[in-house]
């Protein structure tokens, strides 16, 4: 492609819950986008030669033991970059520039202490955590959970998870086997299957699966609801995808 026709805003992704809004965005301006992973090779980007180039955000730091990196040939390629969140944080490492945590955090995690006793809060335990994250790749999924280690390296980590419909089939036995290797105990539900059969999503996902440790339950919000049941002291829900909503697409 000739880099004078080209048309085309590359976004990089490096497993944020917005970099499909993000291709939506510029592709609603009337500019063509197209998502590729942090793993591109040169001689794919010189063949898609991008006239802009956004760098996607996601949960880690550059700072993290887990980050991810991006080659040198992008930032030498003379193609404008936008970084959004972690692509910000690329940008300035790779300068020179010192990325350091702010003191008040953007999102964060609280922990729930029950002082009395009450119905309400019959089946919630001291001390767990529950996190949603919008994970819906094998990037984002295996990121959210190795930062949940890190931070958590003691706790019990339950995952709550599904993969949409219609689109990506390949990617599903990837991501159970990357929920399988990567937390204690799996509900495996729906999350989006559109057209097709949530059975047979469902199947597929299972195929990445090796060992027994999944509970599996069709409906999002009964297996939301038992898998915060199930939680003992101190261990961790992350519910990847969707929270509860009251239609499925």
């Amino acid at each position: 492609m000739d880099k004078k026709e080209s048309n085309l805003i590359l976004i990089i992704d490096f497993g944020s819950q917005y970099t499909q809004l993000i291709a939506r965005r510029v592709r609603e301006s009337g500019v063509y986008s197209l998502v590729k992973s942090n793993q591109i090779t040169e001689r794919e980007f010189k063949n898609l030669s991008p006239m802009g180039i956004i760098l996607s955000g996601g949960p880690n730091s550059v700072n993290s033991k887990t980050k991810y990196k991006l080659s040198d040939f992008i930032f030498n390629s003379g193609v404008p970059i936008l970084g959004i969140c972690y692509g910000m944080q690329l940008i300035a490492d790779f300068f020179g520039g010192k990325v350091i945590p702010s003191v008040k955090k953007e999102f964060g995690n609280a922990t729930f202490r029950i002082t009395s006793k009450t119905t309400l809060f019959k089946n919630i335990k001291n001390n767990s955590k529950v996190i949603l994250d919008y994970a819906h790749t094998p990037e984002a999924l295996k990121l959210a959970l190795l930062n949940l280690k890190e931070q958590f390296p003691n706790s019990k980590i339950k995952l709550v998870f599904g993969c949409g419909g219609n689109r990506d089939i390949q990617k599903r036995s990837i991501m159970g086997r990357i929920a399988e290797k990567y937390s204690d105990q799996i509900f495996l539900t729906d999350d989006n299957p559109r057209n097709e059969n949530p059975l047979k999503i469902r199947k597929d996902i299972k195929k990445g699966f090796k060992k027994n440790k999944t509970k599996e339950l069709p409906n999002r919000k009964e297996a939301i609801h038992e898998a915060i049941k199930s939680l003992n002291t101190g261990e961790i829900l992350l519910v990847a995808g969707k929270g509860h909503e009251k239609v499925q697409d």
